[in-house]
């Protein structure tokens, strides 16, 4: 079974090989360990680690970020 139609793919942009994306960490979502990202890191939910954002990373106001030394 299908999700989306031919028409509704055709509309998603591909990914661009070589540029750096979007990560979200999305709510109810939990991540303990390091992240590394070419781009930007965006924290809805929960990290227990280091995040490496070659960008930026941000953490949303219901998110929690833990950093580990």
């Amino acid at each position: 079974m299908a999700v989306f139609s031919e028409r509704a793919r055709q509309e998603i942009p591909a990914a661009r090989e070589g540029v750096p994306g979007l990560s979200i960490i999305g709510a109810g979502m939990r991540v303990v360990g390091d992240i590394s990202a070419d781009g930007v890191v965006k924290i809805e939910g929960s990290v227990s680690g280091t995040v490496r954002a070659a960008s930026r990373c941000s953490v949303a106001r219901a998110g929690k970020w833990k950093a580990t030394s």
